[in-house]
């Protein structure tokens, strides 16, 4: 009986003493300041947006329906009166179709390979370790899906191969007059007409046709109204696998500036004026940043307004799409970065709880960019502030302001 009676006791005493604990930690956790030390970061202050891209372009036109083989790989930096295109007329099987396009892509490929090759100087041990260098590259570029640069790696890879051949006494030849008679064979066996083309200008030739490329130009986006903008965006990209009379079916490209066309809510771009310098990433490309100007900013429709941006900056890939994601940044701002919940407002000012000496002290902030949850806060001993009045490198700041007064001992 006596023992019962004990262990009544102990149990009563440890589920008080669980209950008293389980309070202590409820009360800490509800009642006690938590802190966040300060770090210093850069934000960018910037829009996402869908938006079309066009370039100054010269665009080929089918004189007759038909076949299209093209003489320049896509990307491909060319001069006035160089040959790009030969168009077949007339019926023409598949199996012709598809040796015309083989033979005419090896020839492609091999021009490619043999300007490479002529360029390429060293030893049988550079060369091999150049190789190593591309693989790795190839890698690299696959990972962040660059597949142009892939492509330009792989031909290159290709040509230090053929080097290495060559100065280990092996004889290369990229046979292009064999590839020639051949597509003359298959000329030979064909019904219809053929259409040599060359281009007008220089410039980088692209195959890619986009259903902007006449209704987008640098001169018509200078105009464009929110309404425009929205029926243009409305059009699908479509991919023509023959060519059509009177209809372009390759361009021209100047690769030295672009523009991109947008609409965005006013209220984001506002501080925006024309001529304003800023900074875009394509992100429907890569991460990288590019310089831009603001060109044109239309009359708002409702609450959004059309911005044209141009850059001068070149970017991979960058005519291979008309309709693209980008990120216009406006600016970046470096302060330090705090959670939205440690601001409080008092007397009109703004400004945290940080501990100083021990003590909670109310310290006046200037917020810089709101990012998310987060607020940068502007580093005032930049302006010659004193350390002990503003928030400093790895100061604690109270982010449950409401669980503290000015002046308590900080525990």
């Amino acid at each position: 009986m006596n023992k019962n009676y004990k262990g009544k006791i102990l149990g009563i005493t440890l589920l008080i003493a669980v209950l008293v604990g389980g309070f202590a930690m409820y009360y800490i956790n509800t009642h006690t300041a938590k802190t966040v030390t300060v770090y210093k970061e850069t934000v960018e202050n910037k829009i996402k947006s869908t938006g079309l891209i066009c370039a100054p372009q010269t665009l080929i036109r089918a004189e007759n329906d038909g076949i299209a083989l093209y003489n320049c790989r896509e990307g491909k930096l060319i001069l006035p009166y160089a040959k790009i295109a030969t168009v077949y007329t007339g019926e023409i099987s598949d199996e012709s179709r598809e040796k015309l396009r083989a033979v005419n892509d090896k020839i492609v490929f091999a021009e490619a390979n043999e300007k490479q090759g002529k360029n390429i100087v060293g030893d049988v041990t550079s060369i091999n370790r150049d190789i190593n260098n591309a693989v790795h590259e190839i890698i690299t570029e696959t990972n962040v899906n660059n597949f142009e640069n892939v492509y330009k790696l792989k031909n290159e890879i290709i040509a230090y191969n053929k080097k290495l051949m060559e100065l280990k006494g092996v004889k290369v030849e990229i046979k292009e007059e064999n590839l020639n008679d051949e597509i003359n064979k298959i000329e030979a066996g064909l019904t219809g007409g053929k259409k040599e083309y060359r281009s007008p200008v220089n410039g980088m030739f692209s195959t890619k046709i986009t259903p902007w490329d006449e209704l987008v130009t640098p001169e018509s986006i200078m105009t464009l109204s929110v309404k425009d903008y929205k029926n243009l965006l409305k059009e699908d990209e479509v991919e023509a696998h023959s060519v059509k009379s009177g209809k372009p079916f390759c361009k021209i490209i100047n690769n030295y500036e672009w523009y991109i066309v947008s609409s965005f809510p006013v209220s984001d771009i506002e501080d925006l004026e024309v001529d304003e310098w800023v900074e875009i990433r394509v992100t429907t490309n890569s991460d990288r940043k590019v310089d831009g100007i603001i060109k044109y900013i239309s009359e708002a429709s409702g609450k959004e307004a059309c911005v044209v941006i141009k850059s001068t900056k070149h970017l991979d890939n960058i005519w291979t799409s008309g309709k693209v994601e980008f990120e216009l940044i406006k600016n970046t701002k470096t302060g330090f970065k705090l959670p939205q919940s440690a601001l409080i407002e008092r007397d009109g000012k703004k400004g945290v709880y940080a501990v100083k000496d021990s003590l909670y002290k109310f310290i006046e902030v200037e917020p810089l960019i709101y990012d998310g949850d987060y607020v940068i806060i502007k580093d005032k001993t930049l302006d010659g502030e004193s350390q002990r009045s503003c928030i400093i490198l790895y100061d604690y700041v109270v982010i449950n302001p409401e669980k503290v007064r000015e002046g308590d001992f900080a525990s």
